[in-house]
């Protein structure tokens, strides 16, 4: 899948692989990627900068009915 994401007014295209499953009457879609905090401008408070990693793994998980 190829799109963009929108984060902290900060644009950036992505494309990564999916998965289709067809579900009684809906479409399923599932997807996986990694961002980096940097790349949307987010702050990681110096008390959790130990605790929280620069790159991130965002999952979605869609139901088109």
């Amino acid at each position: 899948m190829k799109g963009k994401l929108e984060m902290h007014g900060k644009k950036k295209e992505f494309t990564t692989p999916i998965f289709l499953r067809k579900v009684a009457n809906a479409l399923e879609i599932i997807s996986n990627f990694i961002i980096e905090t940097n790349d949307f401008k987010i702050k990681i408070p110096s008390v959790l900068s130990m605790k929280v990693a620069d790159m991130v793994n965002i999952e979605t998980n869609y139901l088109l009915q």
